[in-house]
């Protein structure tokens, strides 16, 4: 009897091909088995996966960033692959990609899959974890590119609504953290920059 092969093999190694069009597909393939297939995703392949689209918004002028995003924002759905994106840092690669010069529909897509990202991490969590999520997103410096969102003009409500549900949660977190305790986190993260004496 042989053993049964990973649906995902084929079409991962699809992804290392160099045709840009190809690979695209593949991975919009991947995006919808992985949700809507009936072989589940195991961890490893999710982390693998979710790390090349993380990747790929990396690569400047990438001409598939918004075939990339249209997948994320279908994963970023299901909160197996939310956690994977949190735990790689994807956040920051959505945050570089808002911060250049980008159209309307890709400023939709990645403010989709940032509040698909966070709206879980502080509605669904026990206080301490909301809060430490909050210092978190704070510590990136998201309420900045809030700010920056806040101005833009979207015809989609319910974007509006969540920027400003994520802004006014984390004004709401700074107010209630001392800055010790910001201290605390920045030193326990390594990115320490300030000092709590002024």
């Amino acid at each position: 009897m042989s053993v049964k092969e990973s649906p995902w093999t084929g079409y991962f190694t699809l992804l290392t091909r160099s045709d840009g069009f190809i690979v695209n597909q593949a991975s919009a393939i991947i995006t919808k088995m992985a949700c809507w297939g009936k072989d589940s995703m195991d961890e490893q392949n999710q982390h693998v996966y979710v790390t090349w689209l993380r990747d790929q918004l990396r690569i400047p002028n990438n001409d598939y960033t918004q075939s990339v995003c249209r997948c994320l924002q279908i994963l970023l759905r299901i909160d197996g692959y939310r956690k994977v994106f949190f735990e790689i840092d994807g956040v920051s690669a959505i945050v570089n990609v808002l911060s250049s010069r980008v159209g309307f529909q890709l400023q939709y897509q990645l403010t989709f899959c940032l509040w698909s990202t966070y709206r879980n991490l502080l509605e669904n969590q026990k206080d301490a974890d909301k809060q430490q999520n909050a210092l978190s997103m704070v510590q990136c410096k998201l309420i900045k590119q809030l700010e920056i969102l806040t101005d833009k003009k979207f015809e989609d409500e319910d974007v509006v609504d969540d920027i400003k549900f994520l802004s006014e949660f984390l004004e709401t977190s700074v107010q209630d953290l001392s800055s010790f305790d910001e201290y605390v986190t920045e030193i326990k993260s390594g990115r320490l920059e300030w000092s709590p004496v002024s």
